[in-house]
């Protein structure tokens, strides 16, 4: 990706960077997050912390993936995604913070070899 390109996708947020004295206010690009809403016309089908961009995509691409159906029609109306089609909601109105879904579904295992905080 051009590097116009990717930071056009960043925001500047206020961070606490660690260093030996300790956390020192700054500010870093991160990339931009929005809640997004893909639904039905009656009802949520899932709710996914992402970048705004290519909306359309990115319902595409999510329900394709995670075997939630398929898709005939997409609208994209600010932060929400319309769909028509043969689409099965989530089981649960939870906010996933990772596109993939394994995040909020506990199918990631927590690692046996915690990194400890090594900075004095």
């Amino acid at each position: 990706m051009e590097w116009w390109l990717q930071h056009y996708f960043m925001v500047k947020r206020p961070i606490h960077r660690l260093s030996k004295e300790g956390p020192v206010p700054e500010y870093d690009e991160l990339a931009e997050e929005s809640i997004i809403t893909i639904r039905t016309e009656s009802e949520t089908v899932v709710r996914l912390l992402a970048s705004p961009f290519d909306l359309g995509d990115l319902a595409q691409g999510h329900i394709t993936c995670e075997g939630r159906g398929v898709i005939e029609k997409i609208i994209v109306e600010n932060n929400d995604v319309i769909i028509t089609g043969n689409v099965q909601p989530r089981p649960s109105e939870d906010l996933l913070t990772a596109a993939c879904g394994a995040c909020t579904t506990g199918d990631i295992a927590v690692p046996s070899n915690l990194v400890s905080n090594s900075i004095k």
